[in-house]
């Protein structure tokens, strides 16, 4: 039978893992939102708040992959059998700052999209 703290371990990672694919998620659908949204309505321009939340959008998308692939050399690096923990923290630091840049440029891409909307 398995330990707790293995147990909490696993429980953390799918934690991390839905997370990130929440990110990728609700970021890729807001650029895609977007632009049908002002592919299917000619009477709207596409002016520069939408812009810059089509931008914060796809970089909040970049964002969050980039976060994957940190964790990702974090977990590689923790599992080698001679790890180098130094190596290993730093691209989890990298990761969690990542993934909370991704929600902030969604939020951010969300409220440039909802002023330019309001113009």
């Amino acid at each position: 039978m398995a330990d707790r703290n293995e147990i909490n371990l696993t429980a953390a990672f799918d934690f991390a893992r839905d997370t990130l694919k929440s990110l990728v998620l609700v970021n890729g659908g807001a650029v895609v939102a977007l632009l049908a949204f002002y592919s299917g309505d000619s009477a709207r321009q596409f002016n520069s708040g939408s812009f810059l939340g089509l931008m914060g959008f796809t970089f909040g998308v970049a964002t969050a992959v980039a976060s994957s692939l940190a964790a990702y050399f974090a977990q590689l690096q923790y599992g080698k059998s001679s790890p180098d923990p130094k190596w290993g923290d730093r691209a989890l630091n990298s990761a969690i700052l990542l993934a909370a840049s991704s929600l902030i440029l969604f939020i951010g891409g969300a409220v440039a999209t909802g002023l330019a909307l309001e113009a």
